[in-house]
C-alpha cells in the first residue's frame, strides 16, 4: 500500500490516514510486540562499519547487553592482527563460552558490504543508508522500523578564547578557515589576528564527524591546513584554544572546559547555540545521528534483542554517554528556551497571528522537551528514531518523571506550498501522534499547528526542510 508523500504531495491527511491504517510505524507503537524469548547459549554476533561507533561506543554496548540481559560476566578479547577488528568472548564461570561477538570497524560504508557479502549481521553507521546501498549493495529493505535503530547522537563544538570577540560562524567559514583558505579573523568579521587552528588527530573519532559534517570528508580542497597543530587529547586541545586568543579548534561535548564554544549560523541567519539540547532536538547544525541497520528477514532472536537493547534500554544509553556521546533520553530545555526562539518566515508572506499567538500561550504554560518526532521523507511513517522515542515519552511518563499535566504537541513543516495546505499538514501530523499517545494511557494530550512558523533550520537544502518538518512535545510546567 502506497505511503501518503508528507512532503510534497500534500494529501489531505484524513484520506490519507484511513488508507494507510495509522502506518506500519504508528501501528507498531499502537500494539507492541510481545517480549522476546531469552536467548539460548553459544551464539556469535558480528558488527562492522563505523569507526565512530566501533571504537569505543560498540564494545560498551555489547559488554552491557551481555552482562545485564543475558547474565554473562566473564569478558575475553582478542585483538586480530588488524586494528580494527576485534572478537570478544563472554561467558558464565560454571559454562563453556556463551557469546562471541566480532566487531570490524572500517568505516561506515564496509558495514553494508558486509551485510551484503552476509559477514556481518549488524551494520554501524554514523549516516543513514542511501539508496545505492539498499537497493543495489545490502538489497534488502532497510530503512524500516525493524532494520534501521538510531542509538545515540554525535555532536562537535567549534571552539575559540574567550578573548574572541566572535560568537557565531557559518559552516562554510568554518570549512575555509580549517582548509586555509580563510587565514585571518577580519576575513570572518573578527578583529585582526592570524588564526591559528588546532585539531584532533586523524585517529579520533571527533575528527571523522568534524570531517563528515564540516569538510566534506577532508579531501580534496578540504583537508586541514598544513599548519594545524595536531593533538590526541580533547582536554588539550580544549585547554590550547582557550589560551590562544587567535586559536580555533573542535571538540566533543565533553570538552567546552574554559574554551566558548561558537553559535553555527545557516545562509538564511538563522542561528543555533551549542548544547546537548540542540543536538538532542537536531536543531545543531554539526551533529548527526548513530545507527545500526540489519534487514529484517536475517534477524535472529539475538540480533533482534540486541538492537532493542541499544535503541532503547537506560543501560545502553547510559553506554553512550560514557562513550563521550549524546544519548536520546529525554531533557527538558534550558531555562529561557522559548524566549529566546525566533520568527523567519517565508519571504512575502505575513505572520499569521493565530498560529504564533497558539504558541506563545503554550510555551507560557509548558516546556519543551528534547522529544522531537520527524518522519520518514515522503512518508506517513514516523522515523526510526521518533518511533524509539514515543517508547521513552510513555515510559518516562509513567515513571512521573513528567508530571501528569498536559501533553502539548505542536507541528511545523517547511515553507514549501501555501500557509493553508501547510498549517493543515502539521496538524494532521500532530493529531497523528496525539492518537498514538491517548492510545498509550498518555494524557491530557493538546495538538496544535503552526505550518512554517519558527524554522529550525534553513529552507535552503533538503536536510534543512527535513529538520524543520517534525512535532515537537512540550510539557505542562510543574
Amino acid at each position: 500500500m502506497p505511503a501518503a508523500n508528507f512532503s510534497s504531495a500534500r494529501v489531505p491527511f484524513d484520506r490519507v490516514w484511513r488508507r494507510c491504517a495509522l502506518g506500519a510505524a504508528l501501528c507498531a507503537l499502537l500494539f507492541p510486540a510481545a517480549p522476546a524469548r531469552a536467548q539460548p547459549a553459544g551464539d556469535t554476533l558480528r558488527l562492522a562499519g563505523s569507526n565512530t561507533i566501533g571504537e569505543e561506543l560498540g564494545p560498551a554496548l555489547v559488554r552491557s547487553f551481555a552482562t545485564s540481559r543475558l547474565g554473562l560476566v566473564n569478558e575475553r578479547v582478542a585483538v586480530s592482527p588488524e586494528p580494527q577488528q576485534r572478537r570478544f568472548t563472554f561467558s558464565k564461570p560454571e559454562a563453556p563460552s556463551q557469546l562471541e561477538v566480532l566487531i570490524e570497524s572500517r568505516g561506515t560504508g564496509t558495514g553494508f558490504q558486509a551485510l551484503a557479502g552476509r559477514r556481518a549481521e549488524i551494520a554501524m553507521a554514523s549516516r543513514p543508508v542511501t539508496d545505492q546501498e539498499e537497493t543495489e549493495t545490502v538489497r534488502e529493505p532497510l530503512r524500516n522500523a525493524q532494520g534501521e535503530r538510531v542509538i545515540g547522537l554525535d555532536g562537535v563544538l567549534v571552539l575559540v578564547s574567550g578573548q574572541n570577540p566572535l560568537n557565531r560562524l557559518t559552516q562554510e567559514q568554518i570549512a575555509d578557515i580549517f582548509a586555509g583558505r580563510v587565514t585571518d579573523w577580519a576575513q570572518v568579521g573578527g578583529r585582526p589576528g592570524r588564526i591559528q587552528v588546532y585539531r584532533r588527530d586523524d585517529a579520533s573519532g571527533t575528527t571523522d564527524t568534524f570531517c563528515n559534517l564540516v569538510m566534506q570528508g577532508c579531501r580534496g580542497d578540504n583537508r586541514f591546513v598544513a599548519t594545524a597543530q595536531t593533538f590526541t587529547s580533547s582536554e588539550d586541545l580544549s585547554d590550547a584554544v582557550a589560551a590562544d586568543a587567535n586559536g580555533i579548534g573542535f571538540a566533543g561535548f565533553a570538552y567546552r572546559r574554559s574554551a566558548k564554544a561558537l553559535d553555527i549560523a545557516g545562509v538564511c541567519g538563522l542561528a543555533t547555540t551549542a548544547s546537548e539540547f540542540t543536538v538532542k532536538t537536531e536543531e545543531y547544525p554539526l551533529s548527526r545521528r548513530l545507527f545500526l541497520y540489519a534487514p529484517a528477514s536475517r534477524q535472529t532472536l539475538l540480533v533482534q534483542q540486541f538492537l532493542k537493547f541499544a535503541s532503547t534500554d537506560a543501560l545502553a544509553q547510559q553506554a553512550v554517554r560514557e562513550s563521550g556521546f549524546i544519548n536520546l533520553d529525554v531533557a527538558p530545555a534550558e531555562p529561557g528556551y522559548a524566549a529566546n526562539r525566533a520568527i523567519a518566515d517565508k519571504p512575502g508572506l505575513p505572520v499569521t497571528r493565530p498560529a504564533f499567538t497558539v504558541y506563545e500561550r503554550t510555551a507560557r504554560a509548558a516546556q519543551r522537551l528534547s522529544v522531537t518526532l520527524r518522519f520518514r521523507t515522503g512518508s506517513a511513517e514516523l522515523d526510526s528514531r521518533a518511533t524509539d522515542d514515543i517508547e521513552r515519552l510513555v515510559a518516562e511518563r509513567a515513571a512521573g518523571h513528567l508530571g501528569t499535566g498536559t501533553i502539548y504537541l505542536m507541528g511545523f513543516t517547511d515553507n514549501v506550498g501555501t500557509w493553508e495546505d501547510n498549517l493543515a499538514l502539521a496538524r494532521s501530523r500532530a493529531d497523528a501522534v496525539a492518537q498514538v499517545l491517548r492510545s498509550r494511557q498518555v494524557g491530557p494530550v493538546v495538538a496544535s499547528a503552526h505550518a512554517f512558523l519558527l524554522p529550525v533550520a534553513c529552507n535552503d537544502s533538503d536536510l534543512g526542510r527535513q529538520r524543520n518538518r517534525r512535532v515537537e512535545v512540550w510539557t505542562a510546567r510543574q
